[in-house]
């Protein structure tokens, strides 16, 4: 008790005639506690001699008698003195765990202690605490303190296949888990011991557990074992011992369930039909996907029933390219086989993630069409790449002679363009507008929109100037297949850059008619037109603009959205849109970004707005 010398600690106890020796007094007087805590014996002897004095007094905090303290302690003396006293409960349990002198003197494993409980005839040795309802064995093995535990399982009244109350594991399930292999000795030789048994959280066994935490030592001890089943798979995920070190990317573990001839290589786990290379081959554990391709019992090319992707297909969709060159050095391997839940292929899903490696792997294979659509929307790995945007990507299959940079998919239209302008791509739709091959104008089947309507309607002003510099082909005017121009859809969406952009082109027409019979741009009359704003003069490009100048209030032409749900990935919100009274373009409400005034008569837009769905 450092700062307290015990000739102070004896002055100090006689001064506290008149204060309760079992909590602190006035003046931080000493306590019971205090003294076991600080391994005063001679004052704690003096203290136990007063008739006031309480042995078994509890801590306010965490419930803890002094036998308790002095166990966790380790402190041999005063325990021996307080196990002395008559009436002394050695039993009793803190408030905070539940838990006796002996656990926790098992727990820190202090021997000395454990074999002084141990002693006392009513001493309960299999006691299970509060919290998890774990014996003193179970805290010994998992904190690997091999002395108590040889202690404890030589008592009769001892049961090492107590399983807990919250996990259900044994004291050789929490032994195998830390990898304590002399416990796990210990414990296997103990008759009755049951070395198979699962836990009640997720099934899992002794084996289990070593062989998910790469416990090399406690897995070969386990395998001696005749009556410990390899291929006990877990209730969880249904996965075996040998495919959970694949998926961990234990190769130790891994090379010893191999060598037992009653382990199944190729078994799939109950739960999404993977077997052990389909993990390692996903994880990208390279040393265990070649130990496995060396075994002629293992199918290098099986599916699994969950999504049917082979080990090559997870392989690239994780962009393991290591993994992929071994499995294409195989013959059995289908490096074009698609998936059964989309269609998709190896290359189809390198391509999606944008691993270039990958690819390139992949396409020095002659088996692998490169411009094979897959079944689910019908799109090609270079619409793939446009819709994610994978530059690198489509760089590498536009370089090549077998892809079509105009092919549609199937379930929308969608070209690779569109899908970059419905994006926001710019680096992909700058590259596929320098093919020749590529048009400009197409629409999709379902909304009509062409890339530039498209662009317009998500607010993509990049990729509006990149088409508009196609001059040659393609023009701000033009409508798309539903007859909707692409300035009035840029204007009812409030896009302020892109309406400025187009009504910036030389050839833009403000004043043509489309299908509604109004202007690009003009006043509309009709009730429940959105966007209705003060206006006092417009100028656009330094000449008047026919915005209806003079009428007081104008809207811009609501277009009849006939657009279905693919148009966008993700909805625009509705904003609040007005109209500054300087500028001739649509701004979010607030402050236009062009001339810093404040909009008009904020109102919220209900028409359908279009969106595109992956």
């Amino acid at each position: 008790m450092a700062g307290f010398g015990i000739i102070d600690a004896i002055i100090a106890i006689i001064e506290m005639k008149e204060e309760d020796m079992n909590v602190a007094g006035q003046m931080g007087s000493i306590t019971l506690a205090r003294a076991v805590l600080g391994g005063q014996e001679a004052v704690v002897r003096m203290i136990l001699d007063r008739e006031d004095a309480d042995p078994d007094h509890r801590e306010i905090e965490d419930g803890r008698t002094p036998l308790c303290l002095a166990a966790i302690a380790g402190r041999e003396g005063i325990v021996k003195m307080l196990l002395e006293r008559e009436g002394i409960n050695p039993n009793h349990v803190d408030t905070k765990y539940g838990r006796t002198a002996l656990s926790w003197a098992a727990i820190m494993g202090h021997e000395g202690v454990v074999k002084m409980l141990l002693d006392r005839e009513d001493i309960d040795p299999d006691h299970q605490d509060i919290e998890a309802g774990r014996t003193p064995l179970s805290l010994a093995a998992t904190s690997g303190r091999e002395a108590v535990v040889k202690m404890l399982l030589e008592r009769e009244d001892v049961n090492p296949n107590h399983a807990d109350t919250k996990y259900g594991r044994t004291a050789l399930s929490w032994a195998a888990m830390v990898g304590h292999e002399g416990v796990v000795k210990m414990l296997l030789d103990r008759e009755g011991v049951n070395p198979d048994h699962r836990d009640i959280e997720a099934g899992r066994t002794p084996l289990l557990f070593a062989a998910i935490g790469g416990r090399e030592a406690v897995v070969k001890v386990l395998l001696e074992r005749e009556d410990v089943n390899p291929n006990h798979a877990d209730t969880e995920h249904g996965l075996t011992p040998l495919s959970w070190a694949a998926l961990m990317g234990h190769d130790g573990v891994v090379k010893i369930l191999l060598e037992r001839e009653d382990v199944k290589p190729n078994k799939p786990d109950t739960k999404s039909g993977r077997t052990p290379l389909s993990w390692a081959a996903d994880t990208g554990h390279e040393g265990v996907v070649k130990m496995l391709l060396e075994r002629e019992d293992v199918n290098p090319d099986q599916p699994d029933t969950e999504h049917g992707q082979t080990p090559l297909s997870w392989a690239a969709v994780k962009g393991h390219e290591g993994v992929v060159t071994m499995l294409l050095e195989r013959e059995d391997v289908n490096p074009d086989q698609p998936d059964t839940q989309s269609g998709r292929t190896p290359l189809s899903w390198a391509a999606i993630m944008g691993h270039e490696g990958v690819i390139k792997i992949l396409l020095e294979r002659e088996e692998v069409n490169p411009d094979e659509p897959y079944t689910e929307y019908g799109r090609t790995p270079l619409s793939w790449a446009a819709v994610k945007g994978q530059e690198g990507v489509v760089k590498m299959l536009l370089e090549r002679d077998d892809v079509n940079p105009y092919q549609p998919d199937t379930k929308y239209g969608m070209t690779p363009l569109l899908w970059g302008a419905v994006k926001g791509h710019e680096g992909v739709v700058t590259m596929l507008l320098e093919r020749e091959d590529v048009n400009p104008y197409h629409a999709d089947i379902e909304s009509g929109l062409t890339p530039l309507s498209s662009a317009d309607i998500m607010g993509h002003e990049g990729v509006v100037k990149i088409l508009l510099e196609r001059s040659d082909v393609v023009h701000p005017s033009m409508p798309d297949n539903r007859n909707q121009n692409p300035l009035s859809l840029a204007a009812s969406e409030g896009h302020c850059g892109v309406t400025g952009t187009l009504l910036e082109q030389d050839d833009a027409d403000s004043d043509k008619t489309y299908y509604d019979g109004q202007a690009s741009l003009s006043p509309s009359a009709g009730p429940g037109d959105e966007f209705v704003v003060e206006i006092g003069s417009v100028f656009a490009r330094g000449q008047s603009a026919r915005l209806g100048l003079g009428l007081g209030r104008m809207t811009f032409c609501r277009p009849v959205w006939s657009v279905s749900q693919h148009a966008r990935q993700e909805r625009m919100q509705d904003e609040d849109v007005s109209h500054c009274a300087i500028q001739s373009r649509p701004v979010f409400f607030g402050t236009c970004s062009t001339c810093k005034n404040q909009g008009q008569l904020p109102r919220s837009p209900t028409q359908p707005r279009p969106h595109h769905q992956e």
